[in-house]
């Protein structure tokens, strides 16, 4: 399976590796924007549930392991350092990949970064509602955990500040009718 970084900057490609019964799980990150497209590849003993990339950004998060108790993975493409010379502050950039942070046992089965980048909505959403948790990625930090009974989808607002949770039912279902508790939340 193919995943591409929205500005087209990094590629992940992700597959199974079979050694007689043993199972490795390979994602092969392709750096496209730099000459001769470095490869660099990180493999995972647990099989690899969902991928997604931090809008415009050099991130990605990996849902991995078990399906009832998933590991939530960040990783980062490049890590930039900071180097006084002379008394005055020069960046440069370390290129690889490098694990940022695992959360383990954490229920979820989607993952919605916030298109600002920063904060991602990390849920796990059922046929009867959906339970999730804002995580900081910069900070390490959950800052709230919701429950939004019948909810079926969970969108950002393209400035990312606000996140909108609905249950929504398809108009072609016409033995299905409203109920009370159809609508929407906005956080």
């Amino acid at each position: 399976k193919m995943t591409w970084q929205d500005e087209g900057e990094f590629l992940c490609v992700r597959m199974t590796k079979t050694t007689g019964k043993k199972k490795s799980y390979v994602m092969m990150l392709f750096r496209v924007s730099e000459p001769e497209v470095p490869v660099e590849l990180v493999e995972l003993q647990e099989p690899i549930h969902e991928i997604q990339w931090e809008p415009s950004g050099i991130r990605f998060c990996i849902v991995h392991g078990e399906v009832r108790s998933p590991t939530v993975s960040f990783y980062t493409m490049g890590v930039h350092q900071q180097t006084k010379k002379k008394g005055v502050l020069v960046t440069t950039g370390v290129r690889e990949v490098s694990l940022i942070i695992s959360l383990p046992g954490k229920q979820c089965n989607q993952v919605i970064w916030s298109p600002a980048g920063g904060v991602v909505v990390l849920a796990y959403v059922q046929s009867d509602s959906a339970l999730f948790d804002f995580y900081d990625v910069d900070n390490n930090l959950t800052f709230a955990s919701r429950k939004h009974d019948r909810c079926n989808r969970l969108v950002w607002d393209p400035s990312g500040r606000l996140l909108a949770t609905a249950t929504v039912i398809p108009l072609r279902q016409s033995a299905v009718r409203g109920l009370p508790d159809d609508g929407y939340n906005v956080y």
